[in-house]
């Protein structure tokens, strides 16, 4: 029999053979389905009528919803956004009499405005316990109407450890040799795996269950290709079985949704905080993920005059020369450029004046657009510069003469004591006492 009749006969995937069917069997999810939580008390009482679950794939929300279905004795009926229109939800809505069915609809985030408002009617009459699953943040993806009639939880990647002890268990219990013998054929008898094995799969699943079983069932496929081999003896799974199907780690980074910001975000943030370990670190899975290395260029020069700003005006200058090096080198050299752009800005002394200022400025400009500008300070010809009223500034000793510029005595720029811009601040107070009121 080749690889591929084996894939072809057996029943189940390992991911559905291993399917939970108590709440204690999932793995992860403490924090809502621990004893005592309110989520897991909401499912045991059966008071879950409108539930939207959002996450990260593989963390259990298909899982927990069948279970819950399980735990009430509701008729389980599963859509997937990307697949179904308002007619299935219709029909699934009016599917049962005798009980109300649990309705749970996969990626919910994919439904436009009108087929979320469907939902509604239902959710309100209590004809069907509602369970939205979605990798995207409901605040954004739902429609506030649905928002409010639901009850929201987050789940969350499942922790490394979770995930050690799981992979343990399986092998350890005989969950592994079982569906090797009934799924797969092999008459084989034990299945191991080394500490060495059991780290690297839960380092590598990025805490997806479902990849985790996934790479386990592939890499048993894959060995137990030629059955007669193993039959009546033990088979050890290696490590080198698991890299054969996963050679290399790819981080969780979904471009141009949720996690794509959360890095930008956690990034950007730690540059602020001069915190430069975290900032190369999430630098460097941007780049590993291959994000744009202009929008991360672009990014540091929004960060170079917002939180950097005149504390070190060079900062802004070493921006730019880092986008226009990553647009002339590209990657993967590009990459350096980054990563000393980062460093600087990071270990740069900070202030957000400059931020603060244009935003003051411009709240005070919308109540009062019309500020007078003196006569003196309008539009003249090169040549008229010291016409009356004005004074030149070059005129007068160190470029500075006592002058008026402006009839309000709003102060939109307070300079920080810091860097640079202490010399600024330093500078300012010295002519303060030469400034004329406004």
């Amino acid at each position: 029999m080749d690889l591929f009749e084996s894939v072809r006969n057996k029943n189940k995937t390992l991911s559905e053979f291993l399917r939970p069917s108590a709440i204690n069997e999932v793995v992860g999810q403490k924090h809502l389905i621990g004893d005592k939580m309110p989520f897991r008390t909401l499912l045991e009482t059966d008071r879950l009528n409108s539930v939207i679950m959002f996450g990260p794939p593989g963390t259990g929300k298909t899982t927990i919803s069948r279970i819950y279905a399980g735990m009430t004795g509701s008729p389980f009926i599963q859509l997937n956004a990307a697949l179904c229109g308002t007619a299935d939800i219709k029909n699934a809505a009016t599917a049962y009499l005798d009980k109300k069915p649990v309705v749970f609809i996969d990626e919910i985030h994919r439904f436009n405005k009108a087929q979320q408002d469907v939902l509604l009617p239902y959710i309100e009459d209590m004809k069907i316990k509602f369970i939205g699953a979605t990798t995207h943040n409901p605040l954004i993806y739902i429609v506030p109407a649905l928002r409010s009639r639901s009850m929201i939880f987050e789940l969350k990647h499942i922790t490394s450890d979770d995930l050690h002890g799981y992979i343990k268990y399986l092998f350890e219990q005989g969950k592994i040799l079982e569906f090797v013998t009934k799924e797969l054929g092999v008459r084989v008898n034990k299945v191991s795996a080394d500490e060495k094995l059991i780290d690297y799969l839960a380092k590598s699943a990025n805490g997806d269950v479902r990849v985790l079983l996934n790479v386990i069932e592939t890499a048993l496929i894959t060995k137990f290709a030629a059955k007669d081999e193993f039959e009546g003896k033990e088979a050890p799974l290696g490590i080198e079985d698991a890299k054969a199907v996963i050679p290399e780690k790819i981080a969780f980074y979904d471009r141009d949704q949720d996690e794509h910001y959360n890095v930008i975000s956690a990034f950007i943030k730690s540059v602020r905080g001069s915190d430069i370990q975290a900032a190369v670190y999430y630098l460097a899975k941007m780049i590993h993920c291959k994000e744009d290395p202009r929008f991360i260029a672009r990014r540091l020069i929004i960060l170079a005059s917002e939180d950097i700003g005149m504390a070190d005006p060079r900062a802004l200058q070493i921006a730019c020369d880092a986008l226009l090096a990553v647009e002339h080198v590209g990657m993967p050299e590009a990459r350096i450029v980054l990563s000393q752009a980062t460093i600087y800005l990071a270990g740069a002394p900070k202030s957000n004046s400059a931020y603060l200022a244009i935003d003051a400025a411009m709240k005070y400009c919308e109540t009062n657009p019309d500020v007078e500008i003196p006569q003196y300070l309008k539009n003249v010809k090169i040549e008229d510069k010291r016409q009356p009223g004005y004074k030149y500034p070059h005129d007068y000793p160190n470029h500075y003469v006592k002058q008026r510029y402006m009839h309000c005595d709003e102060i939109f720029y307070k300079p920080a004591n810091i860097g640079y811009e202490a010399k600024v601040n330093n500078y300012l107070k010295e002519i303060a006492g030469d400034r004329p009121s406004r």
